[in-house]
C-alpha cells in the first residue's frame, strides 16, 4: 500500500471474499475480514459510534471510481 487513497482503491477493486491486512512486523497477527460482511456492517458501525461519514470528502471520489 502506497497511501490511504491507494488503500481505498484496493478495497474498492477487490473481488476476493476476504480482505487480508498483513503487516511488515512478523510478530503482528494479520487481520482478515469477510469483504461482504464488512461492507454490509459499515453503516451500523458508523451509526453506533456517532461517525457521520465513512470517509473524508477527498476519498469519496476515489471510492466511487471517479
Amino acid at each position: 500500500m502506497r497511501n490511504l487513497k491507494h488503500l481505498v482503491e484496493l478495497i474498492r477493486d477487490s473481488r476476493d471474499r476476504y480482505l487480508v491486512f498483513e503487516w511488515s512486523d512478523k510478530y503482528v497477527e494479520s487481520l482478515v475480514f469477510d469483504r461482504e460482511e464488512l461492507l454490509k456492517s459499515t453503516e451500523e458501525v458508523l451509526a453506533d459510534n456517532g461517525i457521520r461519514n465513512a470517509m473524508s470528502d477527498d476519498l469519496v471520489a476515489t471510492w466511487e471510481g471517479r
